[in-house]
């Protein structure tokens, strides 16, 4: 599925920032700006996110971090990110 792409962008403090439907390319998500992503069809390649960046995962998004926490995966802010490991049985 191709989707439309937004290329070099910068979005700043109060910038409200939607994923869904959209590719991200080599863009900037500053300190202060919202990440709203709620489960559909996105790509983000090539960006930076800043520390303070806020991600607000909404709807299919919230349930799919709940479960992979209630199977033991941490999740964490980017940055931060560990690699997964398997799940033990």
């Amino acid at each position: 599925m191709k989707l439309p792409e937004i290329v070099g962008q910068t979005y700043g403090g109060g910038a409200q920032v939607g994923l869904d439907g959209i590719a991200y390319r080599n863009c900037t998500f500053k300190a202060g700006c919202r990440v709203i992503y709620r489960g559909g069809p996105s790509r983000v390649e090539r960006c930076a996110v800043e520390p303070g960046c806020v991600w607000d995962f909404q709807d299919n998004a919230a349930f799919v971090l709940t479960l992979l926490s209630d199977l033991g995966f941490r999740v964490t802010p980017p940055g931060h990110m560990e690699p997964l490991g398997s799940l033990q049985s």
